[in-house]
C-alpha cells in the first residue's frame, strides 16, 4: 500500500519523505526551507512514493503497486498523489 509521498536521490541514496495527504510540492518545499536543497532531476532527484514497507517506488512502479493494493481501479502509467488522496 502506497502511504506517501517522496523524493529519492539515485546518486547519493537519500531518502525524503512525507505521510500522506501530502504532495510531492511539499516534500520539495521542505527540502528547500529545511535542508538548503533543491531537489533537481539533473542532481539525480526523482519523484516517487513510500509503500508501507518503507520501500521507494518511482511513479511507473507506485502505479502498478497501487493497482495491485486496489488503492487505484484502473492502470495508469504513472502515478499522482492526486490519484490516490
Amino acid at each position: 500500500m502506497i502511504t506517501g509521498v517522496a523524493l529519492f536521490n539515485t546518486n547519493t541514496g537519500e531518502l525524503v519523505s512525507l505521510p500522506n495527504p501530502n504532495r510531492h510540492n511539499h516534500v520539495i518545499s521542505k527540502m528547500f526551507k529545511e535542508m538548503k536543497v533543491r531537489p533537481l532531476r539533473q542532481d539525480g532527484w526523482i519523484q516517487g512514493f513510500i509503500d508501507d514497507q518503507a520501500n521507494f517506488l518511482d511513479r511507473e512502479q507506485a502505479a502498478e503497486h497501487a493497482l495491485e493494493c486496489k488503492q487505484i481501479k484502473v492502470r495508469l502509467d504513472i502515478l499522482f498523489s492526486e490519484d490516490l488522496w
